[in-house]
């Protein structure tokens, strides 16, 4: 968020000066860029870490229904803290989603018992 901060006092000190024929809105999308990928960030870490404190007993329904490989039911078993398993799952599977709008937030953050936004 600071960074984009910093993009927005770039592009008001240069637009100050007038120059000409000179493209300024690339400063403009890095600002943005820079706020969507904190966004995106913040909703990987919330969910992460949500996920973790769960145990089978008590997981929330949409974790619940979270798939996994027949391969992965060793590292259940073998492990002593079963929700750092689970969240090295999650994480694993959301490394590759991105989570920038809000239906995909929302669904997501079902996994970690959050269902209103």
């Amino acid at each position: 968020m600071e960074s984009a901060t910093h993009c927005l006092n770039l592009f008001d000190g240069v637009e100050k000066l007038k120059p000409k024929g000179v493209d300024l809105t690339w400063i403009l999308r890095a600002g943005v860029v820079f706020v969507v990928s904190a966004l995106d960030t913040y909703f990987h870490d919330k969910i992460k870490y949500r996920v973790g404190k769960y145990s089978l007993t008590n997981l929330p329904p949409a974790l619940a229904k979270f798939e996994i490989t027949i391969a992965n039911i060793s590292a259940w078993d073998e492990a002593e803290r079963k929700g750092n398993v689970l969240r090295n799952w999650v994480t694993e599977e959301l490394s590759t989603i991105p989570l920038q709008s809000p239906e995909r937030i929302a669904e997501t953050l079902k996994l970690g018992g959050i269902d209103g936004v």
